[in-house]
């Protein structure tokens, strides 16, 4: 779970470092990077961070609760039938 803490805040920073790359060239007239761009990135890496964490969870889950793996007969909640 520490890995998926690190990978947010490295997340957060990129983001913010392309914003604030983005202002100070806009600062001297240069438009490299439009606001579209930056939306997109950061609406990209948002997706992927949502999808490693939903995959680090049920992965978790497993490892802590392995009766709950289905070919265990288990469900989620680790109940057997």
């Amino acid at each position: 779970m520490v890995i998926a803490v690190q990978n947010r805040n490295l997340t957060t920073l990129l983001i913010a470092l392309l914003g604030a790359v983005k202002l100070i060239l806009q600062a001297f007239g240069v438009d490299v990077i439009t606001s579209q761009q930056v939306d997109s990135i950061a609406n990209g890496i948002a997706a992927l961070i949502t999808v490693a964490g939903v995959i680090m969870t049920h992965l978790n889950h497993l490892t802590k609760n392995p009766l709950a793996h289905p070919s265990n007969g288990g469900d989620s909640q680790g109940i057997h039938h």
